[in-house]
């Protein structure tokens, strides 16, 4: 229907897109069950609303982006892995706490590539790995999407361990049930009574939230 809408303005205006891009993406293509139809025009301002899994994507690609500004060997003390080898000058994350929190160093001859960077945002937002969040369903995703949007507001790792609280409360009253809808609930609410000026407040790791949907 969207295609055949596209069509009939084009007769009618009699113009021609100065770019049409059909983006066929298989393994999206069995997740949602419909074809992604990106349309670049400079005549044409709709907004297109990334797919969760797509938003992650482009998070790797930013981290990698940022980790490729790496300089001159480091002073700063990592808190577990020694020295941090090099120093950043990125635009999306702070890469330094990243790499800190998540207990990650790069050191020469052990430089992050692409898949790495996607394994560590999975991290980051509570998967074991990349394959772990890219064959997640859809509602998880979405929740992880808007955990990470937010992280400058609730930490995703302190986010991680309260919810690992309440699931081991949970059982110890026979509770064994905890579900997405639960977790979004219970982050929503959260969410909503955010205090910045919280003196226990701690942040997350994106330098400016303006930027998580800027191209590479």
């Amino acid at each position: 229907m969207f295609v055949a809408w596209v069509e009939s303005l084009l007769a009618r205006a009699k113009v021609l897109l100065s770019t049409v891009f059909i983006l066929y993406d298989l393994e999206d293509f069995c997740r949602t069950g419909y074809e992604r139809i990106v349309l670049i025009d400079p005549r044409i301002n709709r907004e297109y609303k990334m797919l969760p899994l797509e938003f992650f994507k482009l998070q790797a690609k930013h981290l990698h982006s940022d980790l490729k500004t790496r300089t001159s060997p480091s002073t700063d003390l990592g808190m577990f892995y020694g020295d941090f080898y090099y120093d950043y000058d990125p635009k999306f994350f702070d890469v330094k706490q990243l790499m800190w929190d998540l207990e990650l160093s790069e050191e020469p001859g052990k430089l992050f590539n692409l898949m790495k960077c996607q394994h560590i945002i999975a991290r980051l937002i509570g998967f074991n790995s990349w394959s772990e969040l890219i064959h997640a369903p859809d509602k998880e995703l979405e929740l992880r999407k808007l955990i990470f949007e937010n992280q400058n507001k609730i930490n995703p790792q302190e986010w991680q361990m309260y919810i690992f609280d309440v699931i081991s409360a949970l059982d110890a009253q026979g509770v064994h049930i905890f579900s997405t809808d639960n977790e979004r609930e219970l982050y929503e609410r959260t969410l909503s009574e955010y205090d910045p000026s919280d003196p226990f407040h701690r942040s997350g790791y994106l330098l400016d939230k303006k930027l998580l949907d800027a191209a590479v």
